[in-house]
């Protein structure tokens, strides 16, 4: 894996391939801290922070938006919007997110697990760039036990969705986790 001064870059848009890729590669470096991303960024993307941060706090909206999430039958942006709010924001702001999908991950409702599993495939994806200490604290403290607690309640018809949810992490989170 590239590295520059001792930390792991990641390559955006990597499955351009070799002759694909452009002249000027976006790298990024994992983020240790997120207050930081609140103090260098731009006027207006400090109030985009800000105001994303206010409402994945705020427990009324996310009651809300879950309810219109468990109602969709079409798939939905709910997994790219979770994983913005992953990758931008960090673990705090995913917290009330894991708390709704711990519920609905155990209920025997479709829809539901669909939802559910939606939300934590974009949760997955957002954590790409995240610290491999803080990643995995959250997948020991709070992604195992909604994992384990849902596989009881898997069903033929729900095992689609959470097989897509499960396939779909970066190859980064398998690399920490020891799976090739």
């Amino acid at each position: 894996m590239p590295q520059i001064q001792g930390t792991p870059i990641y390559i955006h848009k990597s499955s351009r391939g070799y002759y694909g890729l452009p002249p000027k590669l976006k790298c990024k470096l994992p983020v240790k801290d997120f207050s930081d991303l609140y103090t260098d960024q731009t006027d207006s993307s400090t109030k985009i922070l800000t105001v994303t941060k206010s409402y994945m706090e705020n427990a009324a909206f996310i009651s809300s938006l879950i309810r219109v999430w468990t109602l969709e039958e079409k798939e939905s942006r709910r997994s790219t919007l979770c994983k913005l709010v992953a990758r931008n924001n960090g673990p705090d702001c995913v917290q009330l997110l894991l708390d709704h999908v711990q519920g609905m991950a155990t209920d025997k409702d479709q829809w539901k697990q669909k939802a559910s599993a939606g939300i934590l495939c974009g949760i997955l994806a957002g954590t790409k760039l995240w610290d491999d200490a803080i990643l995995e604290n959250f997948w020991n403290s709070r992604l195992m036990p909604i994992l384990n607690s849902c596989l009881d309640s898997v069903t033929q018809e729900t095992l689609d969705f959470w097989t897509r949810t499960i396939i779909q992490p970066t190859v980064r989170v398998l690399q920490i986790f020891g799976v090739s």
